[in-house]
């Protein structure tokens, strides 16, 4: 079975870098929960589909060029570790948004480098190092203007809606019924027994001096 590899590309500039030592265990933090994972020649490891990792880390060794015939070595991704820690420290200082791949897991996922430190050791010209990656999240900052604009804007659109929403037209007229008086027939239509004067002054030829008790069958006009 084919191991793990561990390939790390620069969304923005298409640079590739992978690793010719792929760590022993990578630690892996999603949703408050921690896990660690052993990769190299282990077999296939899998973490469940769908997951959205908050942080990657792991701890390996950077090769020198006469580690290159070691078996657990891919002599085909070998780089000076010079050169890849130029490269990493290069990322890190630039918070450049990369994709971390660890073929036989699942973990394929858009990160930033957070974390890379390193020492040197022995005569292979071997580095020791440690690094850690967190997700990229894009996230949007406002200004507080900004904030307060789209409160104003969004207020202006709720008020226009009301104002644009239809309104029941009166009626323009009303048949008195028993026991009716000017009052309450105001009252009933518009909401304020003080228009019966209105009511009154449209309907005097047909009500004569009555503003009380109206005669049930009437037909009265309605103001507008």
């Amino acid at each position: 079975m084919e191991k793990a590899n561990v390939h790390i590309s620069n969304m923005d500039t298409g640079e590739k870098l992978s690793l010719a030592w792929t760590p022993e265990k990578i630690s892996v933090s999603c949703s408050g929960r921690f896990q660690s994972y052993n990769v190299i020649e282990r077999g296939e490891v899998k973490i469940p589909r769908g997951m959205n990792l908050a942080s990657v880390k792991w701890s390996a060794k950077l090769p020198g060029d006469s580690r290159c015939s070691y078996r657990f070595v891919n002599s085909s991704y070998w780089q000076e570790p010079k050169e890849i820690i130029r490269i990493l420290e290069k990322w890190r200082e630039d918070r450049a948004k990369l994709r971390l791949l660890v073929t036989q897991t699942s973990i394929n996922q858009d990160v930033y480098l957070d974390d890379f430190s390193y020492d040197w050791e022995g005569g292979h010209g071997d580095a020791n190092y440690s690094i850690s990656f967190v997700s990229a999240r894009d996230m949007q900052v406002k200004t507080v203007k900004e904030v307060d604009d789209e409160r104003a804007a969004k207020q202006d659109e709720e008020e226009a809606a009301l104002e644009s929403r239809p309104t029941t037209p009166s009626p323009e007229n009303v048949i008195a019924t028993a026991g009716a008086s000017l009052w309450s027939i105001a009252q009933g239509n518009y909401g304020d027994g003080l228009k019966w004067l209105d009511i009154y002054d449209l309907n005097k030829g047909k009500i004569g001096g009555i503003a009380d008790e109206i005669p049930p069958g009437i037909d009265l006009k309605l103001p507008l």
